[in-house]
């Protein structure tokens, strides 16, 4: 069966403010590339919104969620950093994640609904 993940930066508008567009594009490359990593040509992956990623796979919920978890883990665990003021600053950014399985007979927005209701469920066992 296949399943819908969803993927969703952090508090993306307050980095942009804080560090500007350039360094929140920066965080943007860094997920698709992980992304692209963790989904190499066995799903589809697509950018859903300004800081979220919406990505399609065959397999159970439970095990892409897993998979899910691993990546924001991954990305929370990563090094970014800003050069402002000439002086080269950590920030530490977070991805939220969710995901739903495909159910015969539901449309596109209601698939993308429970994986949006996922997302928001997780968003808080993510963090340490």
């Amino acid at each position: 069966t296949a399943c819908i993940l969803l993927f969703d930066i952090e508090g993306f508008r307050q980095i942009n403010q804080a560090h500007g567009t350039l360094f929140g594009d920066k965080l943007l490359r860094a997920l698709t590339h992980t992304l692209r990593e963790r989904f190499p040509g066995e799903g589809v992956l697509f950018r859903w919104g300004a800081d979220e990623f919406l990505a399609i796979a065959e397999g159970s919920q439970a095990a892409r969620l897993d998979q899910a978890r691993g990546i924001c883990e991954s990305f929370a665990g990563s090094s970014y950093y800003t050069a402002e003021g000439g002086t080269k600053r950590p920030v530490h950014a977070r991805v939220a994640c969710g995901a739903a399985p495909s159910v015969r007979g539901e449309s596109g927005e209601e698939w993308y609904r429970r994986a949006r209701e996922s997302l928001e469920q997780h968003r808080g066992s993510l963090r340490p």
